[in-house]
């Protein structure tokens, strides 16, 4: 058993490969207004938004929390992130927002995995701008559409200062690049450009949850055509995952990579032959997810290489090799996931996996 958990311990890394660590030179801005100069230690921009790692010069790594630092700068990314409060789920919590325009009016994007929020900087005060989906009824049919609120809240900001930008709020598309566009428009329009400033607007569009999952199974009976012999089983196991989801790019496909190791035995009735067997599972899963709530349920299709070892009362090296699919569905909560499978042997599966907070 020893050996088996150290297997799994050796090729986990080797999943969470894809999305490694990255160090760029950079620098911080302290509390003082002090700078900084050295490394940032850097994977995705939503994982920059939580928690900074620094490495000084002389290599002193030093841990930041939003509220720590006013800013800190990627230089060869040419991104900024700033410490800004925002009202998260009823609290005032601080994060990191990564600034796009900066400027007498700055914009930032808040990216979250439910999809992007924008925030317009005006002097002292932030301007929310978010585009809720919404459904619409025509005809007696029920379309997907969205809610517009950006739309208002840039019209309501402009008509005061810039009353002829208020014709082209229509146009402004909900992404980073087209509110970008706007924002320095809106900023030449109450002043000049001298002194505004353009930072990255590109995301890595890959975020990667590690989890704990734990399944049981059950094998119905199942008799061959010949009715020669009849069997049935049950199986339990427990491994990790990591989860990669992909916003800017999609909100609804997410792709599972796993290791699980499976306990299972099967009785066949003719002769009282129970045969246990450890399976190694290596599942890849393809998720696609219907909604865009709090309980989301989900679609899946898995495809899991497996190794397969007969014992007795002792371990053995010896494993054969089979290939497993199976599909299922889902519902979420939060970073809950329960989910239910049929494989093609007819066997169903019932996990329960929860995801690590980043």
């Amino acid at each position: 058993m020893k050996r088996l958990f150290s297997l799994i311990f050796c090729l986990w890394p080797a999943i969470t490969f894809c999305t490694p660590s990255e160090i760029h030179k950079g620098f911080i801005v302290g509390l003082s207004g002090d700078t900084i100069h050295g490394y940032i230690i850097y994977r995705t921009d939503i994982e920059l938004q939580k928690k900074l790692t620094f490495l000084e010069d002389n290599g002193k790594e030093n841990f930041y929390s939003p509220g720590d630092i006013i800013s800190f700068f990627i230089e060869d990314k040419n991104k900024l992130f700033e410490s800004v409060k925002l009202s998260d789920e009823g609290k005032d919590t601080i994060f990191f927002l990564r600034c796009i325009i900066k400027g007498r009016i700055s914009l930032y994007v808040w990216q979250r995995e439910g999809g992007n929020l924008y925030y317009l900087r005006k002097g002292g005060r932030l301007i929310e701008l978010k585009n809720t989906p919404a459904e619409k009824v025509i005809g007696g049919l029920v379309y997907n559409s969205y809610k517009y609120e950006y739309v208002f809240a840039l019209k309501s900001d402009v008509q005061n200062e810039c009353p002829d930008l208020i014709s082209m709020v229509d146009d402004v598309r909900f992404t980073t690049e087209a509110l970008a566009s706007f924002v320095k428009k809106y900023n030449s329009c109450i002043g000049t450009l001298e002194g505004v400033r353009t930072f990255s607007s590109k995301s890595r569009n890959l975020v990667a949850k590690t989890g704990i999952t734990a399944s049981f199974s059950y094998y119905p009976p199942i008799t061959n055509l010949a009715h020669t012999f009849y069997w049935y089983g049950h199986g339990y196991g427990i491994g990790v995952v990591e989860e990669f989801s992909f916003p800017g790019f999609t909100d609804h496909f997410l792709l599972d990579l796993g290791i699980r190791p499976q306990w299972v035995e099967f009785a066949k009735s003719e002769s009282e032959y129970r045969q246990k067997d450890l399976l190694i599972l290596f599942p890849l899963t393809v998720n696609y997810e219907l909604g865009k709530g709090k309980v989301k349920p989900f679609l899946f299709g898995v495809i899991s290489p497996t190794l397969i070892h007969n014992y007795k009362d002792r371990w053995s090296p010896f494993f054969s090799f089979d290939l497993n699919y199976s599909a299922g569905i889902g519902v979420r909560y939060k970073n809950y996931k329960i989910s239910t499978e049929i494989n093609r042997d007819f066997y169903y599966s019932l996990a329960l996996t929860y995801l690590f907070r980043q």
